[in-house]
């Protein structure tokens, strides 16, 4: 489950199905559902985001068999349509991805990081993995471009320990 609150609606996403409230609290509250997409033929966590050009984004986290990710797939929400568009790239914009925080950032303020990309943290139960050997953490950078990963180095994830949240940038300005 994710949430974002933008524009006076709030979006709460469980899995691929989007239910979209107006006028929370109001005499007049409204809910709509907004049409599903399914994962193909692999394990997959969504999360919502905002783009910088204020598009409502929703970002398919897709996991291979051995907990590692994959790739990405990208949606942006056709609001008068009611139904997701596929994004194939986000131009200047990259994506933190985590367990409970997503966040969407033009690379044009941040000259650091390179746009098109997803930064993101890894699939949870590698997190609660039962071996009692170190386990490779999924953290990476997905280049949306060629669908490369290159994992992000000096990360290792340890069993049974208790894994922060991701807190991927401190800025008074966001």
């Amino acid at each position: 489950m994710d949430i974002l609150f933008r524009k006076g609606r709030l979006y709460a996403l469980n899995g691929h199905e989007l239910l979209v409230y107006d006028n929370i609290g109001g005499p007049d509250q409204k809910i709509t559902e907004i049409i599903s997409i399914s994962c193909a033929d692999v394990t997959c966590f969504t999360y919502l985001a905002e783009s910088s050009h204020g598009e409502l984004l929703m970002v398919s986290q897709n996991i291979e068999s051995l907990c590692k990710t994959e790739n990405f797939d990208i949606y942006k929400l056709d609001s008068t349509n009611l139904s997701w568009l596929e994004v194939k790239n986000i131009g200047d914009d990259f994506i933190f991805l985590g367990f409970n925080s997503s966040l969407s950032i033009s690379s044009c303020k941040y000259p650091g990081y390179k746009g098109n990309r997803i930064y993101f943290t890894g699939y949870p139960m590698v997190f609660g993995h039962k071996s009692s050997k170190k386990v490779d953490s999924d953290i990476g950078v997905f280049n949306m471009e060629d669908g490369s990963i290159e994992s992000l180095p000096g990360f290792i994830c340890v069993p049974r320990f208790p894994w922060p949240p991701p807190i991927w940038v401190y800025d008074v300005e966001l």
